[in-house]
């Protein structure tokens, strides 16, 4: 996934989400916009592993969308680059196609990414989804469908 926002996540964070698979109804409930849908692909019965694969490639993508908007990381000091661009009147928005906010309002599965600790809280959702996947690929005999 490359640097990840999701390393940033403090521990209890983690931990809370873990608790009880907790990531599970965080990305339901609070980052789907249908947040049924998850239940087909947490259930090796009602999805194949492709299926889940590109439900994972999708969030995936929205979360490197989300990446790219100019308030996914905390505030910092302007860097020499931003100043430049302020000058010569290029708001950074543009290059990014918006905030996290407005990516969050145009985006058909996913929702609710307002600030860097839930684009970190989503992330880490994305990583447990993987592992949750791939241990059902492990542990589930391949059916034909």
């Amino acid at each position: 996934m490359g640097p990840s926002s999701s390393s940033s996540l403090d521990a209890a964070i983690k931990s809370d989400l873990d608790k009880d698979n907790k990531w599970e109804t965080t990305l339901s409930g609070k980052f789907l916009a249908h947040p049924h849908s998850l239940y087909k692909f947490i259930n090796a019965d009602r999805s194949s592993h492709a299926e889940r694969l590109a439900f994972y490639g999708k969030l995936l993508r929205f979360i490197q969308r989300c990446k790219k908007c100019p308030d996914a990381m905390a505030p910092a000091a302007p860097c020499a680059d931003e100043r430049r661009s302020r000058r010569h009147g290029t708001p950074k928005e543009e290059d990014s196609g918006g905030t996290l906010e407005e990516v969050s309002q145009t985006a058909s599965v996913f929702k609710g990414v307002r600030s860097p600790d839930d684009l970190a809280i989503l992330e880490y959702c994305a990583f447990k989804f993987l592992g949750h996947t791939n241990e059902l690929n492990r542990t589930t005999p391949i059916r034909y469908q």
